[in-house]
C-alpha cells in the first residue's frame, strides 16, 4: 500500500477547487494565478498551473482569457517532445480544455500527441483518437451561464422600480442600536486610517478591491492582480498576462468617482451613464429616471440615519433591472460618497461591494423580502451589522499590512537605499502590491534610471518578485501583501 505525499500543489489545488465550488471565481483565479509565480516561465513545470488557470477561467465564463493561458501551455508541450509521453493524461485534459475554449489549435495539439504516443502508449493513443472524433462532432463551446438576478421590483409611477419608503419610516430599537454600532465602527476605522502611514495609498487599495468585487457581482470574474495590472500606466503591462477588457469600464467609472467633488455630482454623471446603457438595451431613458428619482429621495430623506438610507439605496439599486456593469458599479461607489456627505468618513472609499459579495446570498434574501413585503427594518439592521463587521475586518487588514510594512523596512540593508523614495515605494507596495519602473517614475517624478535602481534593489533583496518572468516591461509583486488583500473576508 502506497501513501500519497501531500504537497503544496495538492493543497493549493484543494483551495482552488473549494473556491470554485462555492462560486467565488475571483478568489479561485487569484489562487491559480499565484501558482504561476512558483515556476520558471515556459518550463514544463508551468504546464500544470497554466492548465488549472485556464480551467478556472472557463468556469468563470471567460473563454478568451482561458484560451490565452491554455495556448501558452500547449506551446510548452509542443516544444518539449517527451512531455506528451510522460504526461499523457494532462495533455488530454489540456486538449479538452482548449476545445471548450474554442481554440483553433486544439486539433494541432491532438495530432502532435497522437504522433508521439502511437508507438509508445497504445491506451493513451486510443484516448486521443476518441477525443479527435468527439471534437470533430461537437465543434461548439459550452453555453455561457447567466448569473442569477434579483427579482423584478414592483411597478411604480417611475416604471419597474422599487417603491422607496417615506423618510419617516419607523424602525425598531434593535435596528437603531445596530445603526449606532455601525456609526461608531465607521468612526474608529476613519481614525485608524487617518493616522496610518498607509493613508496616502489606502484609497487606491480599497478602489482596486472594490473593482474586483463589484465586477464579480455583475458576473465579470477577475483576479485582483488583473485589476492591479489594468491600473498600471499604459504601455508598461506585461504581454504574458491576459487582462479582462471589461475592466476598462470599471476603472473609468472609478476614476470618475475619484474626481467628483460631491456625491450628487457622481450620481448625476452616473445617471447619464445608466441612461446610455439602458438605451442600448432598449429601455429608453429609464436608467436616468432610476438615478434621478433616487437622488431626489436622498435629498428628502433627512429623517432617516445615513446608514439606513444607504441600506435602502442599495436595495433600490439592486432591485432595479436597469443597472448593469459600469452603471451598477458607479451606484455602489456612490454609497461611499454618501458616507462622506453624512460626516461618517473623511474620504469616500469604503469596501461595501466586498461585503455584498461575501454575503451575497443572505443579502439577496433580505432584498427579496423587502421588495415583496415592503418591510425594511430587517434589511436595514442586516446592512448595519455588515457595515460594522466590514469596519472590523478593515482594521484587522490594516494591522496586518502595518506589520508587513515594518518587516519590509527592516529588510532594507544598512548603508543601502534605506531613505527617501525607497521607503515611500515600500509603503505603497503594502497597500498596492504591484509596481513597475514607469509607474514609480511617474508617481514620484523621478528619472527612469532612478526608478529602475529602486525596483532592482527591492528584487535583489527579496522584497518583491518578478511577475511571470517577463524580460521587458517588468512588473514586480509584493506577494505577501497581495495575499493579504486577496484573502476572503470571513466576517
Amino acid at each position: 500500500m502506497t501513501t500519497q505525499t501531500i504537497t503544496t500543489e495538492t493543497i493549493t489545488e484543494a483551495m482552488i477547487t473549494h473556491r470554485r465550488v462555492t462560486g467565488r471565481w475571483h478568489w479561485a483565479l487569484d489562487q491559480a494565478m499565484a501558482c504561476l509565480d512558483q515556476h520558471e516561465p515556459d518550463s514544463p513545470d508551468t504546464v500544470a498551473p497554466l492548465l488549472v488557470l485556464g480551467q478556472r477561467l472557463l468556469d468563470a465564463n471567460r473563454p478568451h482569457a482561458a484560451r490565452f493561458y491554455l495556448e501558452r501551455a500547449r506551446a510548452i508541450v509542443v516544444d518539449h517532445a517527451l512531455y506528451v509521453i510522460h504526461h499523457p493524461d494532462q495533455v488530454i485534459t489540456l486538449a479538452t480544455a482548449l476545445h471548450a475554449a474554442d481554440s483553433p489549435i486544439t486539433r494541432l495539439l491532438l495530432d502532435t500527441a497522437l504522433a508521439r504516443l502511437i508507438d509508445v502508449d497504445d491506451r493513451a493513443a486510443e484516448r486521443v483518437r476518441l477525443l479527435i472524433q468527439a471534437t470533430a462532432q461537437a465543434d461548439t463551446p459550452p453555453p455561457r451561464t447567466r448569473q442569477p438576478r434579483y427579482p423584478t421590483a414592483r411597478e411604480s409611477g417611475y416604471g419597474r422600480l422599487l417603491v422607496l419608503p417615506p423618510p419617516a419610516v419607523a424602525l425598531s430599537p434593535a435596528t437603531y442600536r445596530a445603526l449606532a454600532d455601525a456609526q461608531e465602527a465607521l468612526g474608529r476605522l476613519d481614525e485608524v486610517i487617518h493616522v496610518s502611514p498607509l493613508r496616502a495609498w489606502w484609497a487606491r487599495s480599497v478602489q482596486v478591491r472594490e473593482i474586483q468585487r463589484s465586477a464579480h457581482l455583475d458576473g465579470v470574474h477577475v483576479a485582483l492582480r488583473e485589476v492591479l495590472l489594468a491600473a498600471l500606466p499604459r504601455g508598461s503591462r506585461t504581454q504574458r498576462v491576459s487582462i479582462e477588457p471589461d475592466l476598462a469600464d470599471y476603472l473609468c467609472v472609478t476614476d470618475l468617482a475619484l474626481g467628483s467633488a460631491a456625491s450628487g455630482e457622481l450620481l448625476e454623471r452616473t445617471a447619464a451613464r445608466a441612461a446610455e446603457d439602458a438605451r442600448g438595451r432598449g429601455y429608453g431613458g429609464a436608467g436616468n429616471t432610476v438615478f434621478q428619482h433616487l437622488l431626489a429621495w436622498n435629498h428628502d430623506a433627512t429623517a432617516l440615519p445615513v446608514i439606513a438610507r444607504l441600506a435602502l439605496t442599495t436595495c433600490y439599486l439592486q432591485g432595479s433591472e436597469l443597472l448593469h456593469g459600469r452603471a451598477a458599479h458607479a451606484g455602489r461607489l456612490y454609497l461611499g460618497t454618501e458616507l462622506v456627505r453624512g460626516g461618517l468618513l473623511r474620504e469616500p472609499w469604503f469596501p461595501l461591494a466586498s461585503w455584498m459579495d461575501t454575503h451575497r446570498e443572505r443579502y439577496r434574501k433580505h432584498i427579496d423580502q423587502a421588495i415583496i413585503t415592503g418591510e425594511v427594518d430587517e434589511l436595514i439592521r442586516f446592512f448595519a451589522h455588515g457595515v460594522a463587521a466590514t469596519c472590523r475586518s478593515e482594521r484587522t487588514l490594516l494591522a496586518g499590512l502595518h506589520q508587513e510594512r515594518e518587516r519590509l523596512l527592516a529588510a532594507l540593508l544598512p548603508g543601502g537605499l534605506r531613505g527617501g523614495r525607497i521607503r515611500d515605494v515600500v509603503t505603497s507596495l503594502v497597500a498596492v502590491p504591484l509596481i513597475n519602473n514607469r509607474g514609480v517614475a511617474e508617481r514620484y517624478d523621478i528619472a527612469a534610471s532612478s526608478a529602475k535602481a529602486i525596483t532592482t534593489y527591492l528584487a535583489d533583496h527579496g522584497l518583491v518578485v518578478l511577475l511571470d518572468g517577463a524580460r521587458y516591461g517588468k512588473i514586480y509583486c509584493c506577494a505577501d501583501a497581495l495575499q493579504m488583500l486577496v484573502a476572503p473576508d470571513t466576517t
